[in-house]
Protein backbone atom coordinates (compact mmCIF):
# COMPACT_ATOMS: atom_id res chain seq x y z
CA UNK A 1 0.00 0.00 0.00
CA UNK A 2 2.86 2.50 0.83
CA UNK A 3 4.13 1.62 -2.25
CA UNK A 4 1.12 2.80 -4.16
CA UNK A 5 0.80 5.75 -2.23
CA UNK A 6 4.76 6.30 -2.82
CA UNK A 7 3.96 5.73 -6.68
CA UNK A 8 0.75 7.81 -6.30
CA UNK A 9 2.67 10.50 -5.12
CA UNK A 10 5.37 10.39 -7.31
CA UNK A 11 3.35 10.58 -9.92
CA UNK A 12 1.69 13.49 -8.93
CA UNK A 13 5.22 14.87 -8.38
CA UNK A 14 6.05 14.00 -12.05
CA UNK A 15 2.60 15.46 -13.40
CA UNK A 16 3.06 18.60 -11.39
CA UNK A 17 7.03 18.83 -12.72
CA UNK A 18 5.75 18.10 -16.26
CA UNK A 19 2.43 20.75 -15.47
CA UNK A 20 4.78 23.74 -14.43
CA UNK A 21 7.42 22.61 -17.32
CA UNK A 22 4.25 22.92 -19.54
CA UNK A 23 3.09 26.31 -18.22
CA UNK A 24 6.00 27.92 -18.51
CA UNK A 25 6.59 26.47 -22.54
CA UNK A 26 3.24 27.91 -22.36
CA UNK A 27 4.25 31.02 -21.17
CA UNK A 28 7.50 31.86 -23.23
CA UNK A 29 5.46 30.51 -26.17
CA UNK A 30 2.93 32.77 -25.50
CA UNK A 31 5.75 35.48 -24.92
CA UNK A 32 7.30 34.74 -28.16
CA UNK A 33 4.06 35.13 -30.16
CA UNK A 34 3.33 38.51 -28.23
CA UNK A 35 7.16 39.57 -29.44
CA UNK A 36 6.47 38.56 -32.90
CA UNK A 37 3.32 40.30 -33.30
CA UNK A 38 4.62 43.63 -31.65
CA UNK A 39 7.13 42.98 -34.30
CA UNK A 40 4.85 42.77 -36.93
CA UNK A 41 2.84 46.06 -35.35
CA UNK A 42 5.85 48.08 -35.75
CA UNK A 43 6.64 46.78 -39.46
CA UNK A 44 3.20 47.90 -40.12
CA UNK A 45 3.07 50.71 -38.45
CA UNK A 46 6.44 51.85 -40.17
CA UNK A 47 5.01 50.57 -43.30
CA UNK A 48 2.04 52.89 -42.79
CA UNK A 49 4.07 56.00 -42.10
CA UNK A 50 6.31 55.59 -45.64
CA UNK A 51 2.70 55.19 -46.97
CA UNK A 52 1.58 58.51 -45.50
CA UNK A 53 4.97 59.98 -46.23
CA UNK A 54 5.04 59.40 -49.89
CA UNK A 55 1.12 60.33 -50.15
CA UNK A 56 1.85 63.70 -48.11
CA UNK A 57 4.76 64.14 -50.90
CA UNK A 58 2.62 63.59 -53.85
CA UNK A 59 0.31 65.68 -53.00
CA UNK A 60 2.23 68.58 -52.34
CA UNK A 61 4.01 68.04 -55.82
CA UNK A 62 0.41 68.03 -57.23
CA UNK A 63 -0.32 71.58 -55.16
CA UNK A 64 3.41 72.99 -56.40
CA UNK A 65 2.58 71.51 -60.01
CA UNK A 66 -0.93 73.43 -60.33
CA UNK A 67 0.65 76.24 -58.87
CA UNK A 68 3.06 76.83 -61.52
CA UNK A 69 0.23 76.16 -64.10
CA UNK A 70 -2.25 78.56 -62.45
CA UNK A 71 0.98 81.01 -62.60
CA UNK A 72 2.08 80.52 -65.65
CA UNK A 73 -1.76 80.60 -67.27
CA UNK A 74 -1.65 83.85 -65.42
CA UNK A 75 1.29 84.82 -67.57
CA UNK A 76 0.37 83.85 -70.97
CA UNK A 77 -2.83 85.73 -70.16
CA UNK A 78 -1.13 89.02 -69.37
CA UNK A 79 1.47 88.23 -72.34
CA UNK A 80 -2.16 87.93 -74.81
CA UNK A 81 -3.25 91.42 -73.52
CA UNK A 82 0.19 93.13 -74.12
CA UNK A 83 0.15 91.40 -77.70
CA UNK A 84 -3.62 92.58 -78.33
CA UNK A 85 -2.32 96.11 -76.89
CA UNK A 86 0.24 96.41 -79.08
CA UNK A 87 -1.39 95.24 -82.07
CA UNK A 88 -4.03 97.47 -81.87
CA UNK A 89 -1.54 100.17 -81.50
CA UNK A 90 0.36 99.28 -84.13
CA UNK A 91 -2.86 99.39 -86.35
CA UNK A 92 -3.44 103.04 -85.08
CA UNK A 93 -0.10 103.83 -85.81
CA UNK A 94 -0.94 102.69 -89.91
CA UNK A 95 -3.60 104.32 -90.04
CA UNK A 96 -2.30 107.51 -88.35
CA UNK A 97 0.33 107.30 -91.25
CA UNK A 98 -2.10 106.58 -94.15
CA UNK A 99 -3.88 109.51 -93.03
CA UNK A 100 -0.59 111.71 -92.61
CA UNK A 101 0.24 111.43 -96.12
CA UNK A 102 -0.98 114.30 -97.81
CA UNK A 103 -1.50 113.78 -101.55
CA UNK A 104 -2.22 117.52 -102.30
CA UNK A 105 1.60 118.56 -100.70
CA UNK A 106 3.17 115.58 -102.39
CA UNK A 107 2.00 116.75 -105.94
CA UNK A 108 2.72 120.05 -105.25
CA UNK A 109 6.47 119.24 -104.48
CA UNK A 110 6.96 117.47 -107.19
CA UNK A 111 5.82 120.37 -109.63
CA UNK A 112 8.27 121.75 -107.81
CA UNK A 113 10.66 119.59 -108.75
CA UNK A 114 9.88 119.83 -112.13
CA UNK A 115 7.55 115.99 -112.39
CA UNK A 116 4.78 115.42 -114.11
CA UNK A 117 2.31 112.82 -114.90
CA UNK A 118 3.64 110.52 -118.09
CA UNK A 119 2.12 110.94 -120.74
CA UNK A 120 1.17 107.54 -123.26
CA UNK A 121 4.65 107.64 -124.87
CA UNK A 122 6.08 107.29 -121.59
CA UNK A 123 4.36 104.37 -120.30
CA UNK A 124 5.40 101.37 -121.85
CA UNK A 125 3.55 97.91 -121.15
CA UNK A 126 5.10 94.37 -120.42
CA UNK A 127 3.19 91.01 -120.72
CA UNK A 128 4.90 88.15 -118.16
CA UNK A 129 3.10 85.09 -117.94
CA UNK A 130 2.36 84.82 -114.18
CA UNK A 131 3.50 80.97 -114.02
CA UNK A 132 6.83 81.78 -115.93
CA UNK A 133 10.14 82.32 -113.86
CA UNK A 134 12.19 85.15 -115.50
CA UNK A 135 16.09 86.21 -114.78
CA UNK A 136 16.75 89.73 -116.17
CA UNK A 137 20.21 89.15 -117.60
CA UNK A 138 20.23 92.61 -119.30
CA UNK A 139 18.91 96.49 -118.74
CA UNK A 140 15.63 97.20 -120.45
CA UNK A 141 16.67 99.13 -123.29
CA UNK A 142 14.60 102.47 -123.60
CA UNK A 143 13.12 103.10 -126.52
Amino acid sequence: MQTDMATTVAERCIDYYYDKIEQENKRKYEEIQKRKELRRHKYKTAANIAVLLVMIGLCMSMVFLEMRVRSQALHVAGLQSELNNIVSENTDAKKRMMDAADYAWIEQEARKLGMTYPTQDMVIYYNAPTEDYMIQTQEIPEE
